[in-house]
């Protein structure tokens, strides 16, 4: 897994060298303030908004495919001067019947495609605020359940793994309650990895939906 880790690195840093992440140097602490970093990144926006100008360009270039070619020529008869008059000099202006239903089914197609682009980029920009409001109580909700862990739960589960390992010391709680305590001590103590690493993955993911920068770690 670290050698395929490796290579992909290698291949998204157009390197062809091979690059070793000092995974030790993750830099959490960045994560503490994850409430105030600012919307400076948002790729994904900032793609829907590309996709809406490029459409708007191709309407109007249907636009302008749509207006009929007009022809305009000049006709002269030499007469020679058969009555005095001279030369007749005409001009003429041709102009297609409408030939053009391949023309209008592609504007048609077009403004389609703007709509569509126009609707997705409004929904993006409208839902956004909520989906970011949801990402932030489920944030909250997981840092409440890590002070209940830290403050009651697991302080509890420690105490008493603690005054059992005592009392066994002392003779007077056999081994399987031992065994029991130190079992429920742990139990707590990996909900609380679990946490909150769940706790991580929320506020990265807030920042990548918010469109705010995310920190690399160190490469070597």
């Amino acid at each position: 897994k670290m050698k395929s880790l490796k290579t992909k690195l290698s291949s998204l840093y157009s390197s062809e060298k091979e690059i070793n992440p000092n995974l030790t140097s993750v830099p959490w602490n960045y994560l503490k303030h994850w409430d105030t970093y600012p919307e400076d990144s948002d790729f994904k926006l900032m793609a829907l908004k590309e996709n809406l100008k490029s459409s708007e360009y191709q309407v109007s270039a249907m636009n302008r495919n749509t207006i009929p070619d007009i022809t305009v020529g000049i006709n002269y008869t030499k007469r020679n001067n058969i009555d005095d008059l001279g030369d007749f000099v005409g001009a003429s202006i041709t102009i297609p019947l409408p030939s053009s239903d391949k023309r209008y089914a592609a504007k048609s197609g077009s403004v389609a495609i703007k709509r569509k682009s126009e609707y997705q980029y409004r929904h993006y920009l409208n839902t956004k605020p909520n989906r970011l409001k949801e990402q932030r109580f489920e944030i909250e909700s997981l840092e409440a359940q890590l002070i209940i862990l830290d403050n009651e739960s697991l302080k509890y589960a420690k105490s008493s793994r603690d005054v059992i390992a005592k009392s066994y010391s002392r003779g007077g709680a056999d081994y399987l309650e031992l065994l029991r305590a130190e079992l429920k001590y742990q139990e707590k103590r990996l909900s609380k990895i679990k946490i909150d690493s769940s706790l991580k993955k929320k506020k990265i993911n807030y920042l990548l939906v918010k469109g705010s920068k995310l920190t690399p770690w160190s490469l070597q």
